[in-house]
């Protein structure tokens, strides 16, 4: 076994061939000239990557693995690629490579159980991590796709797999191979290769990942000329978030428009003198001058204008009942559930502290609208204010189950990436901070 592998975390497992057991093939698309296998030595389950004696022993195949190997000595040490253990003549699968056995799945399985923006924007990243490191050791890859991307069970962690096709500065045996729908035409083509190869592929892989998102750093990474194409993968990376703190400003600048309109709209309101509509509500009954003092909130009220006192309250009429308060207050929460659900469709809130502003907004509009509501009788105040508690931790508690499902920030690893973040929730907290400054002045 080579050296460089001796002190690794696998010890001596692999020290004599013998102890392997358990040897089981391994089915997977695309095989070519290998075969694969899972063996147990030393209590640990491992791969073997063996010449498919099928199709031929060749000197040819015997030289891919053997150059394969010798790639794998030069890319150890990155956490997502996956780990090689040793190259030997085994005894029952003949000449292989030994590796880590990964418990995982192909990146299109993955895809396949609906991972959030978030989870699928890490994998994107650790993909990534991984394509610029072997580019650091002078290795293309000239196979990426999702058949060899695993993500692993636990934890989902990115593992890239297979170096059959790989092309390096220190052989002479250029590799030919890759797969047609995600190779660069001068991979098809037999034209010189270098890492803008793997960036065509990696176009196709971000599609796969987000349809609907970074389509024109896809369309960059996937362009036919090869000088046209982002000089590097670290190029990637600084693009996608650059497109991020893009969509976050469009996003900011669109609520400060709609903000604006909304304050400029309800500035001519409040100049007005309103005739405000009848709602037939129990015990619910204001002076004429209570209803022209109220300030609108931005739902419908549900107090009328009326000439009746409160003379109900002496017969034991019941303050608001529980319907009339649900049909106002729901009115609202249904406006915030709506831009909260839009927003985690459409990616622009991935992480919890984003859609956090919108409960506290929802709160804030919450109190309002109890303020407006609330009658002036000390009575029908207390039966009020029990309703509206009610529906109140009704309505939180719902939110709470739509913000349960969306990760914190704090997840994100990558410092950078963990810095702009912060500084998109300073600019969130800010405008919770404004709001609750109006409703403080609106007291």
């Amino acid at each position: 076994m080579s050296e460089s592998f001796t002190s690794g975390s696998f010890g001596n497992i692999v020290a004599d061939s013998s102890r392997f057991h358990d040897y089981r093939e391994v089915e997977r698309d695309g095989a070519g000239y290998s075969k694969f296998y899972t063996v147990i030595s030393g209590g640990r389950k491992l791969f073997l990557k063996a010449i498919n004696t099928e199709n031929g022993s060749t000197a040819e195949n015997v030289s891919r693995l053997e150059r394969e190997y010798k790639l794998f000595e030069r890319l150890y040490g990155n956490e997502h690629i996956v780990r090689c253990i040793d190259l030997r003549d085994d005894s029952q699968v003949g000449l292989c490579i030994v590796m880590e056995y990964v418990d995982g799945m192909t990146l299109a399985e993955f895809l396949a159980t609906s991972p959030s923006a978030s989870e699928r924007k890490r994998i994107l990243n650790e993909l990534l991590d991984a394509v610029a490191f072997i580019h650091s050791h002078q290795v293309v890859h000239n196979d990426l796709k999702p058949g060899n991307i695993l993500v692993t069970r636990n934890g989902y962690n990115v593992k890239l797999i297979d170096f059959g096709y790989a092309d390096c500065d220190f052989s002479t045996d250029k590799a030919t191979g890759g797969t047609k729908s995600y190779a660069s035409p001068e991979l098809l083509e037999g034209g010189n290769i270098d890492g803008k190869s793997d960036i065509y592929s990696i176009g196709v892989i971000i599609k796969a990942l987000f349809p609907h998102r970074y389509g024109l750093i896809a369309r960059k990474c996937q362009q036919d000329n090869a000088n046209w194409r982002y000089r590097k993968v670290s190029d990637i990376g600084k693009a996608i978030r650059r497109c991020d703190v893009g969509m976050l400003l469009s996003i900011v600048v669109a609520v400060i428009g709609i903000a604006l309109f909304a304050a400029i709209w309800l500035a001519n309101k409040w100049q007005d003198e309103l005739e405000l509509p009848d709602v037939d509500i129990p015990a619910q009954v204001t002076t004429e001058d209570s209803v022209e003092n109220q300030e609108e909130v931005g739902v419908s009220p549900i107090v009328g204008k009326s000439d009746k006192k409160q003379n109900d309250v002496s017969n034991g009429v019941s303050s608001l009942n529980f319907d009339s308060i649900h049909m106002c207050y729901y009115d609202l929460y249904d406006k915030y559930e709506r831009e909260l659900k839009t927003g985690i469709a459409d990616g622009s809130l991935e992480y919890l502290e984003f859609a956090e502003k919108h409960y506290q907004l929802f709160a804030s509009d919450l109190y309002l609208l109890e303020q407006k509501m609330i009658p002036d009788d000390k009575d029908l105040a207390a039966e009020f204010e029990k309703d509206y508690m009610a529906v109140y931790g009704m309505l939180t508690s719902k939110f709470n189950v739509i913000l349960s499902k969306l990760p914190s920030y704090d997840v994100v690893k990558d410092k950078y990436v963990r810095d702009s973040l912060k500084q998109r929730l300073d600019v969130l907290r800010k405008q919770v901070m404004d709001k609750q400054v109006e409703v403080n002045n609106r007291k």
